[in-house]
């Protein structure tokens, strides 16, 4: 078939955002805007992983969109919008490296609500999640934890103002504690909910903890050298509420003394409807806790061989 032209184009030598070309749809045959062309481009970009967008050339502007963090559907999807900012630094959840560009960032676009998925956290009980857990736990956001099993190899340290919220998610550490609470530094207002902590210890909330809130979670032990599912040596205001403590071989809840001068003077505990089977001390007070207000209520306390208190 011979070729026929509707009729002459000049060639030109450029392309505008202001040109407009012929685009066929549904609709049927259009004139569009190459501009509109680019900013549907730029909406529709994506990568398989984060490493495949950091492998990859794209323009200031752009929005990538990610189909996992390691790889497509493992929970690590997101969207980055590619900025120049050759002074930012990478911290593999916000900010990330272009591998193709010295001076492009790729930054993570959210709305204050970020998933530790997209940040790194693996959630398959087999790799060590600690660095990227602790990590996207630092951030000043609302962290959502999808429920999945969490392997840490030491503890999780929370900072101030949190509410952890894991969702039904599991929390093993074989070694120590699943997670920490004022350790090095004072650590005020958390509350910690909804999780399954199986460690030698599941929280340790410390001599600089005050006005922490454990809620609405299961502790087991995960192996034969468990301490306590909790033990509390924090300063203030500490609540325990509706946990359950289940085939412990130690201790349900080990209450020691708060300073590292052993002087208790403002330290208030209370431990509310929680449910304790330990086989040696339910809950454990040790001798330097005279001073501590401990109030337990609609609590059960069992367990083969257990004492109460």
């Amino acid at each position: 078939m011979d070729k026929v032209l509707v009729r002459e184009l000049p060639i030109k030598s450029t392309i505008r955002q202001s040109d407009y070309f012929v685009a066929e749809d549904d609709d049927g045959t259009k004139l569009v805007q190459f501009k509109d062309m680019i900013n549907l481009t730029k909406s529709n970009l994506y990568a398989q992983s984060v490493e495949d967008m950091k492998n990859t050339t794209y323009q200031e502007g752009d929005i990538v969109e990610t189909l996992g963090y390691y790889e497509p559907n493992d929970g690590g999807a997101a969207k980055y919008l590619i900025v120049y900012a050759p002074t930012d630094l990478q911290d593999g959840v916000l900010i990330h490296y272009l591998k193709t560009s010295d001076t492009l960032r790729a930054h993570l676009m959210h709305d204050g609500n970020i998933s530790v998925l997209q940040g790194g956290v693996r959630g398959n009980g087999v790799v060590d999640d600690t660095e990227a857990l602790t990590k996207v736990l630092s951030l000043p956001y609302n962290i959502t934890i999808p429920p999945k099993t969490y392997k840490v190899t030491s503890p999780i340290s929370i900072k101030s103002d949190k509410v952890v919220n894991l969702n039904n998610a599991t929390i093993i550490n074989e070694t120590s504690a699943c997670i920490e609470i004022g350790y090095d530094e004072p650590v005020s207002n958390v509350c910690i909910k909804n999780g399954i902590l199986k460690g030698t210890t599941g929280i340790e909330i410390h001599k600089n903890a005050n006005n922490i809130n454990i809620e609405d979670c299961i502790f087991k032990s995960s192996n034969l050298e468990d301490v306590a599912g909790i033990v509390v040596n924090g300063e203030g205001k500490i609540m325990i509420s509706n946990c359950l403590f289940t085939d412990l071989d130690n201790y349900g809840i080990e209450i020691g003394p708060s300073g590292s001068d052993q002087s208790i003077t403002k330290s208030n505990i209370v431990i509310n409807h929680v449910n304790i089977s330990a086989k040696n001390t339910c809950i454990r007070l040790s001798n330097v806790t005279g001073k501590r207000s401990v109030i337990i209520s609609n609590s059960v306390l069992s367990g083969v061989g257990s004492t109460c208190i």
